[in-house]
């Protein structure tokens, strides 16, 4: 997040009025206690090259030269000492000195600029009304601040924080302008660094198919993504700034019992840094649709600027109806009375209920893996069978009456349907056959 230069002066300022220690004060104004920290790091190495400059400024305008005092150079030491870029202009804006870390900062020699106005190191890439606005404050005789992207002598760029006050004669008259600037840009780059960055990570979030929302230590929604306002029903209605339980949903838990919005493991990850992942939970929209979500919150660990909680949910709405679909089946399977056994496209047996076990004789684990030629009575010849798999071919699916061997090696006749299943593809992948003991036994 890139932050106002009124936010960052105002949060020096209560730091410094209100003496709280910095942990309360990064609380009440929701911001992290390291750039906090960073503020005040920058503020006090600011004020303290000010200080020193002030003075010299001071004496410049009330002693002469010409006839320097212990004072003076002592002063004078501290300017040209000063991890600060200073320059002393006269009222048009002619530099009359610039100091050490000006020639560092810059590539000019003080032989160079001498004479010239701080013209020669713009760089094209601060607006015209800025140096308007500059000049206006100055010449008021107020203090003017702001930020610049200058350019070197090599013609490289870089960022300068700076702060210009005008300077008095003894008359009351401005005499001269004092700049003192701070080199940012490794800041700036850092911080651009990070913008690119986020703008990268919200275009991957917004893309997900999953639902994602960062929430603050609050609780409450700074970033949602489609799939998240899709999931939630509240697609083309911004949810930023709200809490999860204060949305219009109706919460069900994965038996499909309603549940308090409190119950939710948001508050739980925000409080206590506990992690849920992959919890089924039903949601009911305001539009009246019905999701079922596998639901996931993880704290951010201390330091994040913006986010406290990370919520992600994917929609699970159709594996879950298929998982009760197969439940259903397996229920089915499982309880027929008529048996049923299944086998894979090379008709090798894959399961069978336990009505297949009554009648045949033969149990799950002695027919897995081996072809129902095990049940065969020998009473058909192989023109009855060729029929049998051409009619599975051609139409998908068989029935007639069958003559089959129990494990006992006692015959039975039977009903038997069989059913071609194919895949995506059109390929056969398994059947299904059922059948039953129509009890006439003729063996």
């Amino acid at each position: 997040m890139r932050y106002t230069k009124e936010l960052r002066e105002k949060a020096i300022r209560d730091i410094r009025e209100s003496g709280k220690p910095l942990l309360e004060m990064a609380w009440e104004l929701g911001l992290s206690t390291t750039t906090l920290r960073n503020w005040m790091r920058a503020a006090d190495a600011k004020a303290k090259a000010q200080g020193s400059v002030r003075k010299v400024a001071a004496a410049l305008s009330s002693e002469k030269v010409s006839q320097p005092s212990q004072r003076m150079r002592l002063l004078i030491h501290a300017l040209e000492q000063s991890p600060a870029t200073i320059i002393v202009t006269d009222a048009d804006g002619r530099i009359l000195y610039a100091n050490p870390k000006f020639v560092e900062t810059t590539g000019y020699q003080v032989e160079e600029v001498i004479g010239r106005t701080p013209r020669l190191l713009k760089s094209g890439h601060t607006a015209p009304d800025e140096y308007k606005s500059l000049w206006k404050t100055i010449n008021a005789g107020k203090e003017w601040r702001g930020e610049f992207r200058n350019r070197r002598k090599d013609g490289t760029l870089y960022w300068e924080r700076a702060s210009i006050s005008p300077v008095f004669d003894a008359e009351g008259r401005i005499a001269n302008f004092m700049a003192v600037k701070e080199n940012v840009t490794e800041f700036k780059e850092a911080e651009e660094s990070r913008r690119r960055m986020e703008e990268r990570f919200r275009a991957v979030v917004t893309t997900l198919a999953e639902g994602v929302l960062l929430l603050d230590a609050e609780g409450r929604i700074v970033l949602s993504n489609t799939a998240a306002d899709r999931i939630l029903g509240h697609h083309g209605e911004p949810i930023q700034g709200r809490r999860l339980e204060d949305l219009n949903l109706r919460w069900l838990s994965e038996r499909g019992e309603t549940i308090a919005r409190s119950a939710l493991p948001v508050r739980r990850a925000l409080e206590r840094g506990e992690a849920v992942r992959q919890r089924v939970y039903g949601v009911i929209t305001p539009a009246n649709q019905m999701y079922w979500l596998s639901l996931s919150v993880v704290a951010v660990p201390a330091g994040a600027e913006d986010a406290s909680a990370v919520v992600s949910f994917s929609d699970i709405t159709e594996r879950r109806a298929g998982e009760e679909r197969l439940k259903l089946v397996g229920t089915v399977f499982d309880n027929s009375i008529e048996a049923v056994m299944i086998t894979d496209g090379n008709n090798r047996i894959k399961a069978v209920n336990g009505a297949f076990a009554d009648i045949t004789g033969y149990a799950l684990e002695e027919v897995v893996g081996k072809t129902p030629q095990l049940l065969a009575s020998g009473k058909h010849d192989a023109a009855f069978y060729r029929d049998m798999w051409k009619s599975l071919a051609a139409a998908g699916r068989w029935q007639g009456q069958v003559w089959n061997r129990r494990k006992s090696g006692r015959l039975y006749l039977a009903w038997l349907s069989i059913t071609a299943v194919r895949d995506a593809e059109g390929n056969i992948s398994e059947y299904v056959a059922l059948f039953f003991d129509m009890g006439e036994n003729r063996a």
